[in-house]
């Protein structure tokens, strides 16, 4: 799957967590019209009415179905300063601080520990700053 499919996917897998942080004031749905993300008509469904902004968050993101509107949706947020979005989409989400306490413990100790809800891990050494 390639860079660019990989983003829309992501989309697609976060559009609930996406919808309750972009802002699409101020300035981003403007940008996704100067982009062509959407047209006009369809950027009138997203305004239309006494919406709220998550309401106004899942009809933008109900219509980007295209991997060029995804490319071009990550420009317009980086455009209103909303790099944090975009990390969150390339990064499908990111890690819970659970899966990276235990790739580190893993990591560091050479053995296999697995997250599987509760867990109490001793590390039998003190890590140097070389050991990263």
């Amino acid at each position: 799957m390639s860079k660019s499919a990989n983003v829309t996917a992501n989309v697609n897998n976060l559009k609930s967590r996406l919808s309750d942080i972009v802002e699409p004031d101020f300035g981003l749905l403007d940008q996704v019209l100067s982009l062509e993300v959407l047209s006009r008509r369809q950027l009138a469904k997203v305004r239309h009415g006494d919406k709220t902004v998550y309401e106004r968050n899942d009809a933008m993101l109900d219509l980007l179905v295209t991997v060029e509107q995804c490319d071009k949706f990550l420009t317009a947020l980086q455009h209103t300063g909303q790099q944090h979005v975009v990390n969150l989409i390339m990064a499908n989400g990111g890690q819970t601080i659970s899966q990276f306490f235990f790739k580190c413990v893993n990591l560091c100790t050479g053995r296999s520990f697995s997250y599987s809800g509760h867990c109490i891990v001793v590390i039998p050494r003190v890590l140097a700053a070389a050991d990263f």
